[in-house]
Formats: C-alpha cells, sequence, structure tokens
C-alpha cells in the first residue's frame, strides 16, 4: 500500500515491498546462518535453511541480474544450493535430526506457513 499511495508506484521489481520482501529474507537466512555457528547439534540443518533463504534472495534479485544477461540468477543460485547441500551432506543422516529438532521449535511454524504464503 506505501508503494502505491505514498509513492504512486505499482508492486513492480522496484518497489519497497520488494525492497522490505528482500531485507527480511536476508534476515532470516544470516540468522540461520548465525544459529549454524553458535549452536553445533543443528550445524548442518541451519546452513541448509540459511542456503534456502539465501536462494530465495536471489531468485527475488532476478530483475537486476537479468540486466547482466536473462536467467543469469540461476548461476549464483545453483552455486549456493551446491554449497548449502554439501554441507549438509556431511552430516550424514544427522541432518534429518538436526532438522527435526529444528522443526520442533514452535515458531517454525509461523515461519514454515510464512513461506509457503
Amino acid at each position: 500500500r506505501l508503494d502505491y499511495v505514498v509513492l504512486g508506484s505499482s508492486l513492480g521489481e522496484v518497489s519497497i515491498t520488494e525492497t522490505l520482501q528482500v531485507i527480511m529474507l536476508a534476515i532470516a537466512s544470516w540468522s540461520f546462518f548465525q544459529l549454524s555457528k553458535q549452536e553445533e547439534q543443528v550445524k548442518h540443518a541451519a546452513i541448509l535453511i540459511s542456503g534456502f533463504f539465501a536462494v530465495l534472495i536471489i531468485r527475488e534479485l532476478d530483475y537486476w541480474m537479468d540486466m547482466i544477461r536473462h536467467g543469469s540468477w540461476v548461476f549464483p543460485a545453483l552455486t549456493v544450493t551446491a554449497l548449502a547441500c554439501a554441507k549438509a551432506y556431511q552430516g550424514g543422516k544427522g541432518t534429518v535430526n538436526e532438522m527435526a529438532r529444528i522443526l520442533q521449535v514452535p515458531h517454525m511454524k509461523l515461519l514454515i506457513g510464512a513461506v509457503v504464503l
């Protein structure tokens, strides 16, 4: 609403709404990255979740990356995906248990619901 009423802008790729989305995704990604450094018992799963949010950031910034070349967002997104998956793979089967531990936190239901919407 702020974009439309105050700035007279539509909800395009360059808007307050898009900027706030990227900021919130960055906070989520950074939070899980910090969690991976502070809590050894959820290290691999937290990196995987952090990587997921980082890829969402890259996807949100596709408008800017398309200025380089259409579809160029795919390469950094695949790189982040590969690195996050490789780190999660290092945890072996324990990564699944780590993910279960993270998902038991009550606030994760809200986070998952927000991502789905």
